[in-house]
């Protein structure tokens, strides 16, 4: 450590008093811009082992929320803030880490991103806790995911259906089309739920996502951490989270789900009359086996509508943060601006959604009962879970449909300013134009009628039929179901 140094009298040491500071050496740290690949320099105090460099941050701890159980715990005595770099003027966000891989005050997600930044490491992909079970289900029967899927929610079913059929409650099995209607919906969520997420692990990449990165960076180990880290991680949950977000918000599903049974036996204090309420059977000994052994359908059921939602909220929070911070490749020439992942990624997310919609109306009358108050508060959250999903498909999509609109203007304002000319030149005298310019001309005309015929939002007109397809499905499921329940 360097001596101390004398500090000269100034305003805040009107009475000469002689103060002593210590000098901390600075070390230069260079880093390269993820956009335009020039070295920046910067000066920082303290030994620091790792630096690592990214597009903005804008993961979820930066709103401040109190139970941030998908994200990562840093060290304490890591630095993070942003920098500008000098060559494009671009923010970048700065990490400094103060201990080496390995380090006993890292976590295991810590060092497995540091080591996958610093090259000594391979990517590894952990499923969450639904995906798993469903892999080793299908992988022990040796089938594929769609008859696997099939028979893990039939597994499930036939554990309540024949203890049923042993105490003769089969005929109201066979006709009870609500269970049939559920159970159908529930093996197409499971498909749609794995069909999405692969559709993320794969889309989740920064050379497929139409994010304006310089080719080195999208080259680099650090790129690779930003996929890991804020993109898959924050959504299908970090490799060495014990919790991994899908997981947690099935679980929080299944607790609400405990809650209502219990709040119904406490309102009841009976279990008679508890047992009336929460099942279709007269009997007393067949609805306590079908509540018993219906225990395992049900609290499957509400940890699957747990991760559907989960991973819908979450990719619409995604889109909407990469749309908003960072910037496009948005290329006019092409269709929809080469940014149409976007929609499709959200499309995706919405079709899981529309299956819980069709189980929802069911719901509500085998747990509420038919009658017209039922009715008008099955309206009302049948409207609710539309617009939900409204916005979760079009709000998103609304920083992308700004930028499109902004290069969209000025590309057209920039053509428009050399046609402008070369129209002045036409009307003075067209012979006297040279024949290149003439064809340089048509071609600015074919280029311009083609930017203004370049859609402002990152969808075609099929996926906007199918998400509004998907939002009415809840709809036509309440009436149906209402229709068929108040003629039975």
């Amino acid at each position: 450590m360097p001596p101390p140094y004398y500090t000269e009298p100034n305003e805040d040491n009107i009475n000469n008093e002689i103060h002593f500071y210590i000098v901390i050496k600075k070390v230069k740290k260079v880093y390269h811009c993820p956009y335009c690949w020039a070295k920046n320099k910067i000066k920082i105090e303290g030994d620091y082992k790792i630096i690592r460099y990214h597009p903005p941050d804008f993961q979820v701890e930066q709103y401040n929320l109190p139970l941030v159980f998908w994200d990562i715990k840093f060290p304490e005595d890591i630095r993070e803030f942003s920098s500008r770099c000098n060559k494009c003027g671009r923010d970048i966000h700065v990490e400094l880490w103060p201990y080496s891989i390995g380090d006993k005050r890292n976590s295991k997600n810590v060092n497995y991103y540091l080591k996958l930044g610093l090259g000594k490491t391979n990517k590894i992909d952990h499923e969450f806790f639904l995906e798993s079970i469903l892999t080793r289900f299908c992988k022990s029967l040796r089938v594929n995911y769609v008859i696997g899927s099939f028979f893990f929610m039939l597994t499930l079913a036939l554990i309540w259906i024949i203890p049923l059929t042993i105490t003769g409650g089969l005929s109201r099995v066979i006709n009870d089309y609500g269970f049939l209607v559920i159970f159908i919906m529930s093996f197409l969520m499971l498909i749609l739920l794995k069909r999405h997420s692969d559709i993320l692990r794969k889309y989740l990449d920064c050379r497929n996502l139409p994010i304006l990165l310089h080719e080195n960076y999208l080259k680099s180990n650090w790129c690779t951490t930003l996929e890991e880290m804020s993109f898959k991680g924050n959504v299908l949950g970090h490799p060495y989270s014990l919790i991994k977000a899908p997981t947690f918000c099935g679980l929080v599903a299944v607790l609400f789900y405990i809650l209502w049974r219990i709040t119904i036996f406490i309102n009841t204090n009976n279990f008679d009359a508890f047992l009336e309420l929460t099942t279709t059977y007269y009997s007393f000994h067949i609805s306590f086996i079908s509540f018993l052994f219906g225990i395992p359908f049900w609290t499957m059921l509400l940890l699957i509508i747990g991760n559907v939602i989960w991973l819908f909220l979450a990719t619409a929070s995604l889109t909407g943060l990469i749309g908003r911070f960072m910037p496009l490749n948005i290329n006019v020439i092409k269709e929809l601006g080469g940014v149409e992942i976007f929609g499709k990624i959200l499309l995706s997310s919405s079709y899981p959604m529309a299956t819980i919609g069709v189980c929802l109306p069911i719901m509500l009358v085998v747990g509420l009962g038919f009658g017209t108050l039922v009715f008008l508060l099955g309206l009302f959250l049948i409207f609710l879970f539309m617009l939900m999903m409204g916005i979760g498909f079009f709000y998103p999509l609304i920083p992308i449909h700004k930028k499109i609109k902004k290069i969209k203007e000025n590309e057209m304002e920039k053509i428009s300013n050399r046609l402008d000319v070369a129209y002045s030149k036409i009307k003075e005298d067209y012979r006297k134009i040279p024949e290149k310019e003439l064809l340089s001309n048509h071609l600015l005309i074919s280029y311009y009628n083609r930017i203004l015929n370049l859609s402002e939002w990152p969808f075609k007109i099929n996926t906007l039929i199918k998400i509004f397809s998907a939002i009415i499905i809840p709809l036509l499921s309440f009436f149906l179901n209402f229709i068929f329940f108040s003629g039975f």
